[in-house]
């Protein structure tokens, strides 16, 4: 039922069965059926520009999405400050996409 969704992206996430196999390919879906957004937040340095899914005969990348940050300098790259600037920034999309769909 989620309209946003913010996807916190490190390699544990990307190595989830769980998530990979039932929650990705759903919220994909979604996502082409426009009911919902997804914005990634971008944890840890990973793979994650090197894999798709399989949607509806698509292959889709999760780097297609909106991202809170860039996927080449992740939160744990970033200084304190930085991080925390980062995160106000993202608190305050994440209240705007969310406002946005209503």
């Amino acid at each position: 039922r989620a309209q946003v969704v913010v996807l916190l992206i490190s390699p544990d996430f990307l190595n989830s069965p769980f998530i990979t196999e039932k929650e990705i390919p759903k919220l994909l879906t979604k996502t082409n059926e426009k009911n919902c957004r997804i914005l990634c937040l971008f944890i840890q340095h990973s793979v994650v520009d090197e894999i798709s899914y399989d949607v509806e005969e698509e292959k889709i990348k999760l780097t297609k999405f909106q991202g809170l940050n860039s996927y080449k300098k992740p939160l744990d790259a970033l200084k304190k400050s930085e991080r925390d600037k980062l995160l106000a920034n993202c608190a305050k999309e994440i209240v705007q996409q969310t406002r946005s769909m209503d």
